[in-house]
């Protein structure tokens, strides 16, 4: 079970929970090769994911029938035990006219109006063939002209996710759009330490989406044609992220194509249109400078796609890895490299409808009489409050009991302050014996040690990451080798590493899955995790001698210094 605190204001929280918004709900996506789930419920103020897959679609189903696309959804969603009512779809960049208004920030109630007036005008089709919605920047309101993000969608795509989603036997609440659903994955996954601007680059089978985000808004976004081989993401099956089931396994599908195309070739027609996407902002953007890129995907090429955009911009690039933004270990978020569009759905629930898209209820100018029809209600509970709470002040302050009453509740005041500092003091004595009795492993010993026992100067083997896992108590380190011959010959230096004060080894490593990563010759296409446990040595800590001060502790022996052309690895 995977659980994210996602932090808003109470009062906020309340309305989103009575708006019906907080019930469990399914956000799905669908491509030209496959389909992607993501199911989530609420959990007092936090998002908790209970499962996330994708699945290939089979061949016999078309996405153009409605019929046959939400019954192969319903059988999925059964199959996956995902019993809920509510779902949310988006609306790829490619089914979009998106553009940018400025309009003034402090009339929001007159915003609709604006935008059905400028964007009538820029539409290739009637206004009345699109559902026409909008998004104001958080940070816009009050302000004398705020850029305004507007999409207009035709109305047959629209009916198209209403149909696909009552066959599934789903009840569709909202459409949004997929480069929005994008920006608020990648800024909750950023967090504080999102740079000013940062590209997007979400690599689909047949279609890719390359967008420059801000933490405020979306500042642009196109679509570019570019087709990836099934052959290169392997041979279709399903991926579920979450509980498993067992028995869960492959699904037939029409079976791979032939790789026409080679991974560098198609990498090669990314970059391209990535370069085309940069250069087609930068003539609206003055002195743009970008430093940062993101990665998603799950077609195959994502990992090549991010070391050529490093190795010909300098960019730093990451894969997309929702982790941080749902308490995930590492390995479950870069799982979910394909998803930020379903999982921005769900976490654009949370967030008020004047600030997201929703081509299903778009937002709409209200007349005046609506507007004081709306009113009215609160008028009349208005004027109830204020009979109600005269009859209150008059029995309240001229009556014998309540005086009475007051004192008491001075007294119980009183008692109760009294009552709080001796519990305020138990807290802090609980804290102190709790602080006393914690015996959470620090690490950096462990990591020091770690590091004496792998090579020193090898360049057989890159170490990517070393992270301390609490919850399983070990460490685990990822690398990249030359050839697959490094793993056992690191598994046997780590196993054989005895730190001084010790009677036994201190380490017992396991390797993971060898990866392929597609890079060229003579660099490090091997990946590989080794998950290290800590094991009890008796290792005994220096003594203090009487003058206070501790003996120096002996070095570990290391391995004596290869001669030229021979590696620690082919010393051992």
């Amino acid at each position: 079970m995977w659980a994210a605190a996602i932090p808003s204001a109470s009062r906020t929280w309340r309305r989103f929970v009575a708006s019906g918004r907080g019930k469990p709900i399914v956000a799905l996506e669908w491509d030209a090769r496959n389909l992607r789930v993501a199911y989530a419920v609420w959990q007092k103020k936090s998002i908790e994911i209970r499962k996330a897959f994708t699945v290939p679609i089979p061949s016999e189903v078309d996405r153009q029938d409605a019929a046959k696309l939400g019954a192969f959804i319903r059988a999925q969603l059964d199959e996956q035990d995902v019993h809920v009512r509510r779902a949310i779809v988006d609306i790829a960049r490619d089914q979009a006219i998106l553009s940018t208004l400025k309009l003034p920030g402090n009339a929001p109630d007159e915003l609709p109006d604006m935008v059905q007036y400028q964007i009538g005008k820029d539409l290739p089709f009637a206004l009345a063939d699109a559902a026409v919605d909008f998004a104001v920047p958080s940070s816009g309101l009050g302000e004398a002209l705020v850029p305004v993000s507007v999409a207009a969608v035709r109305n047959e795509y629209v009916e198209h996710a209403r149909a696909v989603c009552a066959a599934a036997g789903l009840k569709l609440d909202r459409i949004g759009l997929r480069p929005f659903a994008n920006r608020l994955a990648v800024c909750r996954m950023m967090g504080d330490t999102m740079p000013e601007t940062v590209l997007f680059i979400d690599v689909g089978p047949a279609l890719m989406e390359v967008d420059v985000i801000t933490p405020t808004t979306l500042a642009f976004s196109r679509a570019a044609s570019v087709m990836v081989p099934k052959s290169l993401a392997g041979q279709g099956s399903l991926r579920v992220i979450g509980p498993v089931r067992e028995g869960e396994g492959a699904i037939p599908t029409a079976g791979p194509e032939p790789a026409v195309i080679s991974a560098e070739r198609v990498v090669d027609g990314l970059i391209l249109e990535v370069m085309r996407s940069v250069e087609a902002y930068r003539t609206t953007v003055a002195g743009l400078n970008i430093t940062h890129a993101i990665v998603a995907g799950d077609v195959g090429v994502e990992e090549s796609l991010q070391e050529e955009l490093q190795r010909r911009f300098g960019y730093t690039v990451e894969l997309y890895n929702p982790a941080s933004t749902f308490q995930w270990a590492p390995d479950e978020g870069a799982a979910a490299v394909g998803f930020p569009a379903v999982l921005g759905l769900i976490l654009g629930e949370e967030t008020d409808r004047l600030h997201h898209f929703d081509f299903l209820h778009p937002k709409e100018a209200v007349s005046q009489t609506q507007a004081q029809l709306r009113k009215a209600p609160r008028l009349v509970g208005w004027a109830a409050f204020i009979v109600i709470s005269l009859g209150v002040l008059y029995w309240a302050n001229f009556s014998d009991d309540q005086v009475r009453i007051r004192q008491l509740n001075g007294d119980i005041r009183q008692l109760s302050d009294k009552q709080k500092e001796k519990e305020d003091f138990i807290k802090l004595v609980d804290a102190i014996r709790a602080f006393d009795r914690n015996d959470d492993r620090v690490w950096l010993d462990e990591i020091y040690h770690l590091v004496m026992a792998l090579p020193e100067g090898e360049d057989k083997i890159v170490l990517d990451r070393l992270d301390a896992d609490d919850k399983n108590d070990r460490i685990v380190i990822k690398t990249r080798a030359k050839d697959g011959q490094v793993g056992p010959q690191i598994v046997e230096l780590l196993g054989g590493y005895v730190r001084p004060g010790a009677k036994t080894a201190m380490f017992d490593a396991e390797p993971g899955s060898v990866k392929q990563s597609g890079t060229p010759a003579g660099r490090y296409p091997i990946a590989q995790d080794y998950y290290v446990e800590v094991k009890p040595d008796g290792f005994r800590p220096p003594v203090v001698d009487d003058g206070g001060q501790a003996p120096t502790p002996p070095q570990p022996d290391r391995p004596s210094r290869p001669s030229p052309g021979e590696s620690e690895l082919d010393q051992r």
